[in-house]
């Protein structure tokens, strides 16, 4: 039977402060457009939206954040391969 590590707890970002979408500690994580991109596409960390419309205020729960950022962990020799290289017999 398979050994699975212990969940790991992130704590990149206080788990009970709320961050907005512009602030610049999110962009080590993702720029603005990318998790502007996420929440259209119905990806990326939960978030909370505070004000209705295209142009409303988006802010984020510090305890998502680190969740996003945890369930995303990759330890190295667990990653399955996803790509087979060949040779294209190209002389060079």
């Amino acid at each position: 039977m398979p050994k699975f590590p212990a969940p790991v707890h992130v704590q990149v970002f206080t788990d009970d402060s709320l961050y907005r979408a512009a602030d610049p500690l999110l962009a080590q994580m993702a720029p603005e457009s990318t998790l502007r991109f996420w929440r259209c596409r119905g990806g990326g960390p939960a978030f909370i939206k505070v004000t209705p419309g295209p142009r409303g205020r988006v802010f984020y729960l510090g305890f998502d954040l680190n969740k996003f950022i945890a369930d995303r962990r990759v330890e190295v020799g667990n990653v399955p391969p996803t790509v087979e290289i060949r040779s294209a017999g190209i002389a060079g």
